[in-house]
C-alpha cells in the first residue's frame, strides 16, 4: 500500500541503517577473532550493546519530555558514527590493548546510539497507525533486510581479498560503514515530527513502576532474550573458526537467511493484522527454539545443512521480528509509552548482558557429554522453550481474526510472490534517494 512522506522517510532511514549495520556490527565478532579473542571476549563485545542500552534507556525516554524526538536522534546517533573511526583504528594505535580499546569505542557509539531509540520507536508509534502497523513492519523489515545484505555481502567479498587474519579488510569495510551511518542519521533530517502523544511529565522513579500486564510482558522479554544470546554470538565463532568455512561463505549463509525473512515478513505483517500478534509470536518462537540444535547438526563433513538451516531461521525469525516490535508498541500504548518501552528494551538489554558472558564462560569451561559451543545449541533451544510458559499468560492486545486458523496462513507461503513484492517495494524506495 502506498506510505505518506513521514512513513516513507523512516522506511529510507531504516534501510540506510541496515547497510550500516552490516557494515559495522556485523563484522564486530569477526574482527575480535582476527586479532585473537576467545570466547569470553565475544561473549563481552556481544553483550556490549545491550549494557548501552540498559544504561541508555532511562535518560533516552526521559529526554523527550525537554527535547523534540527528531533533535535527540539527529544529535545521538551522529556523534556515534564517529566512533567506528576509533574502532578501525584502534589495533593500528594500541596493538597490544587493541580488543580492551575497541570494545571501549564500541560501548561509547552504542551508548549514544541507543539513547536514540525511545525517540525514533515513538515516532513510529506515532507516524503509523495500529490498524496498518504489520504491514508497515512487514515492509520496513523486507527493505532492510535487503540493503543489510548487499551491505555484509559486499563486505565479506571484500575480506576475502584479504588474508585471513588481516585487519586491513575490516579497517575498509568500517571506514565505509561509518560514512553510510552519517547518510542514515541525514535521512531523519526529513521527517516532519508528530506531537508526542505523551500528555504528561514523569518522574525518574516511574520508570520502576510497572502495571501488573507489563511487567508479565517483561518476564517473557527477559526470559527469551536471555535464551537468545546465551548462544547467539557463538554461530559466528561456531561458522568461522571450528567448521573453517570463509567469509564468502559465511556472509553467503546470511545472504541466505536475510532472503528467507524477505519473501516471508510480508506474510507475517498480513498475519499479525490479521490474527494479532501473540498468536504469531507463540508459534515463532517455537520455531526460533529449533535453531540452534538444528546448528548442532552441522559438522565439517554436513555443511551443506547450513544452508536449510538459515533458510529455515530466517523465515522464523521475520515472524518473530514483526510480532516483538507490534508487541512491545501494543503492551506500551498510552500517555507513558515512552516510559513504558524504554523499561521493555533496558529489561531485554539486562537478560543480554548477562546471557552471552555466561555463554562464553560455560563454551571454554564445561566439559560434559557435550561440550563447547555445541553445549550452548542445546542449552538455548531448551530456554527458548522454556520462555514460551511466560508468552502463553499474555493476553491478546489487537485480535482481530480466528487464532486457530492462523496455521493455514502460514503454511500458504507463496514464495515467488514474496521475492517479487520484495523486488517491487525496493524498487518504489530506492527511487525516493534518485534526484528529482
Amino acid at each position: 500500500m502506498p506510505w505518506n512522506a513521514n512513513q516513507k522517510t523512516l522506511l529510507n532511514n531504516s534501510a540506510l541503517w541496515a547497510a550500516y549495520d552490516g557494515l559495522t556490527s556485523t563484522f564486530i565478532s569477526a574482527f575480535a577473532l582476527a586479532l585473537g579473542a576467545s570466547n569470553l571476549w565475544i561473549g563481552i563485545l556481544g553483550a556490549i550493546p545491550f549494557v548501552a542500552t540498559a544504561l541508555s534507556q532511562i535518560p533516552g525516554a526521559y529526554s523527550v519530555q525537554f527535547v523534540a524526538r527528531k533533535t535527540i536522534y539527529l544529535v545521538m546517533t551522529g556523534s556515534s558514527r564517529l566512533f567506528w573511526i576509533l574502532i578501525l583504528l584502534a589495533p593500528f594505535l594500541f596493538p597490544h590493548k587493541a580488543l580492551v580499546f575497541i570494545a571501549l569505542a564500541y560501548f561509547i557509539a552504542k551508548l549514544l546510539e541507543t539513547f536514540a531509540d525511545p525517540s525514533w520507536t515513538t515516532m513510529l508509534a506515532d507516524i503509523v497507525p495500529q490498524h496498518i502497523r504489520g504491514r508497515y513492519v512487514a515492509d520496513r523489515n523486507i527493505l532492510m533486510g535487503i540493503t543489510g545484505a548487499a551491505a555484509y555481502v559486499a563486505g565479506g567479498l571484500l575480506l576475502d581479498w584479504f588474508e585471513k587474519e588481516s585487519i586491513a579488510g575490516f579497517a575498509v569495510i568500517f571506514g565505509v560503514g561509518s560514512i553510510v551511518g552519517l547518510a542514515t542519521t541525514l535521512a531523519m533530517r526529513n521527517v516532519k515530527e508528530p506531537h508526542i502523544h505523551t500528555h504528561e511529565h514523569y518522574t525518574v522513579g516511574e520508570f520502576f513502576t510497572m502495571d501488573p500486564l507489563f511487567r508479565r510482558f517483561c518476564t517473557f522479554v527477559f526470559a527469551f532474550h536471555f535464551s537468545w544470546m546465551i548462544v547467539s554470538p557463538f554461530f559466528t565463532v561456531y561458522m568461522l573458526k571450528n567448521l573453517g568455512i570463509s567469509y564468502t561463505y559465511f556472509v553467503a549463509m546470511m545472504a541466505i537467511s536475510t532472503l528467507a525473512k524477505i519473501i516471508s515478513h510480508r506474510k507475517f505483517g498480513i498475519i499479525a493484522d490479521r490474527f494479532g500478534d501473540k498468536a504469531l509470536m507463540i508459534i515463532v518462537t517455537s520455531a526460533v527454539a529449533l535453531v540452534p540444535v538444528m546448528f548442532y547438526f552441522v559438522t565439517p563433513d554436513t555443511l551443506w545443512f547450513l544452508a536449510p538451516v538459515h533458510i529455515f531461521s530466517g523465515i522464523a525469525w521475520a515472524g518473530f521480528d514483526i510480532a516483538m516490535l507490534n508487541l512491545m508498541i501494543d503492551f506500551s500504548d498510552g500517555k507513558k509509552a515512552p516510559v513504558r518501552i524504554a523499561e521493555a528494551q533496558m529489561v531485554s538489554a539486562l537478560a543480554i548482558i548477562i546471557a552471552p558472558i555466561i555463554g562464553g564462560f560455560l563454551a571454554d569451561h564445561i566439559i560434559w557429554v557435550v561440550s563447547g559451543i555445541p553445549f550452548l545449541f542445546l542449552l538455548g533451544s531448551m530456554l527458548r522453550i522454556v520462555s514460551l510458559m511466560f508468552l502463553v499468560r499474555l493476553p491478546e492486545p489487537r485480535v482481530t481474526g480466528a487464532p486457530s486458523d492462523i496455521f493455514h496462513d502460514i503454511i500458504g507461503f507463496r514464495p515467488v510472490e514474496g521475492i517479487i513484492a520484495g523486488t517491487r517495494n525496493v524498487g518504489r524506495r530506492l527511487k525516493a534517494f534518485m534526484p528529482r
